[in-house]
């Protein structure tokens, strides 16, 4: 499209136009046991995005002259140019009554249950065909960056959010959907300021390490990049011609009961014992995420079979950064403030595969607690990031660390941004006709994700969607078909 001359241009921010996040496109679905009315959502989420600051989310994705990727953001949204790309669909009976939509996961009561939906099956109440899947969708057609479709029953309401991830990543989804509610609410004056609209709060992240990065040494030479992407392309091969080896999405419940009984295990294994260098008593706190990584992780590597019986493994935690540069006499991201852009880093876990199956599941979790707390800290972020940055400063994606010959497990943690809690309950059709629920009125009972990226057969992406009501966790995945049924088949057992 031409560009428009009143639009407003700023430039996409130097962390979020890097591959991981121009590749990928995220959905978010909602399911809200209430009926809700979906043009007092729309409406509200379009007031919202017509604030100062908040209008970036609003904005168009273009390339500049200069091969750069850039905002347009208009001057005012309108029908021709709205602030959203919105879709709704009404149904006047019981999403019971829905062929697909009754489908959706419940939560289970005693152990995960791992049902035989993929997926990829539930994509039709999320997503319609002319919708964006890759960063080429917003950048030659007239779309806004950000996508709402709500499917309405008369007794639920699937609230689905699309996003190209170079707009910004799981936790500003958090502070999209608080200010969203908001304003609903009509609490206006409660919205929290855009920090970063104009310029770019992290240009200097990475430029000033004061310490070496703990595992600078392990970064891949080119040689080794090479052997890892040559991995990579077999792999994907063998997928393409082995029906059951295709890979498939699945999100499941992990009752609180389970994980409770998993975590009081984990840290009986761990009884305090003495560091080797001050004599100090190490701390057996584990959070239930901890536990919730190492849980699955086994679980993947117990399908991965006897070919190669003992690969090594780097388990990978996001780490959200705002908390940590929110500190300091300059923080770069103010508390109270939302940011549109991505502030995560990834924390590398280094362990075998055997080492996983037979240490004790306390030991492993352990042993990402102390990853956190060893590489957390301000100054390795720093010294983690200077390595992600090119001799001439610029940020680039393509730095790995690890071994040529590993499998890598990735998990992303959402529990902080409680989706579940987000209240739409300004939006029900009847507030009188609801009682008490267990999930809350008006609030998520059950929270569904697709990503549309390139997918790489080395890696074994999750996220834990978050807890709910009943503190429930929510657990999203992808893995190969034959995977998925050796879980469930152990899960049962």
């Amino acid at each position: 499209p031409k560009p428009v001359a009143t639009d407003r241009i700023i430039p996409v921010h130097s962390w979020d136009d890097t591959p991981s996040y121009q590749n990928a496109v995220l959905y978010k679905m909602m399911r809200i046991n209430d009926a809700l009315d979906a043009d007092k959502l729309h409406q509200a989420l379009t007031k919202l995005l017509s604030r100062e600051g908040w209008c970036k989310l609003g904005a168009r994705l273009r390339i500049s002259s200069k091969g750069k990727h850039e905002y347009h953001i208009p001057a005012e949204f309108d029908r021709k140019r709205p602030a959203v790309a919105y879709h709704h669909e009404s149904h006047q009976y019981s999403i019971n009554s829905h062929s697909l939509a009754s489908r959706l996961p419940h939560p289970s009561n005693t152990s995960p249950q791992i049902g035989d939906d993929r997926g990829e099956e539930f994509l039709p109440l999320m997503y319609q065909p002319g919708d964006p899947t890759c960063l080429n969708d917003y950048l030659y057609v007239e779309r806004p960056m950000l996508g709402l479709r709500i499917v309405t029953f008369t007794d639920a309401a699937l609230i689905t959010l699309s996003w190209s991830h170079i707009l910004f990543d799981g936790m500003e989804c958090k502070y999209l959907l608080d200010a969203w509610s908001l304003i609903l609410q009509g609490r206006e004056d409660e919205v929290p300021p855009m920090h970063g609209f104009l310029t770019d709060p992290l240009k200097t992240l990475g430029t000033r390490p004061t310490e070496p990065y703990l595992h600078a040494t392990r970064q891949l030479t080119t040689w080794q990049t090479i052997i890892l992407i040559f991995r990579d392309i077999a792999s994907k091969i063998w997928s393409f011609l082995s029906s059951s080896s295709q890979f498939e999405s699945r999100t499941f419940c992990v009752p609180a009961a389970y994980l409770r009984t998993l975590r009081e295990s984990a840290i009986a294994d761990i009884t305090p014992t003495l560091k080797p260098t001050t004599g100090e008593k190490e701390s057996t706190f584990l959070s239930e995420g901890d536990v919730l990584f190492a849980w699955w992780t086994r679980q993947i590597l117990s399908t991965m079979g006897k070919k190669n019986p003992d690969p090594p493994i780097a388990m990978y935690t996001a780490f959200g950064l705002r908390s940590v540069l929110a500190k300091g006499k300059e923080p770069l991201l103010p508390a109270g403030s939302a940011y549109a852009g991505n502030a995560v880093a990834y924390l590398p876990t280094f362990i075998s595969a055997g080492d996983i199956l037979k240490q004790s599941l306390g030991s492993v979790a352990a042993s990402l607690r102390r990853t956190i707390i060893e590489l957390g800290t301000r100054e390795q972020l720093e010294a983690r990031l200077a390595l992600h940055r090119a001799p001439e400063g610029h940020v680039r994606g393509d730095v790995v660390f690890g071994d040529p010959w590993m499998h890598v497990v990735g998990c992303s943690n959402m529990t902080k941004a409680d989706f579940f809690g987000v209240d739409f309950s300004a939006a029900l059709i009847d507030k009188s006709s609801h009682g008490e629920q267990a999930t809350g009125i008006g609030r998520p009972s059950y929270i569904h994700t697709h990503v549309f990226a390139p997918s790489t057969t080395l890696v074994s992406n999750f996220a834990v969607e978050g807890k709910d009501a009943q503190d429930n966790y929510w657990l999203y995945g992808v893995l190969r078909g034959e995977h998925w049924r050796q879980i469930q088949r152990s899960l049962a057992g």
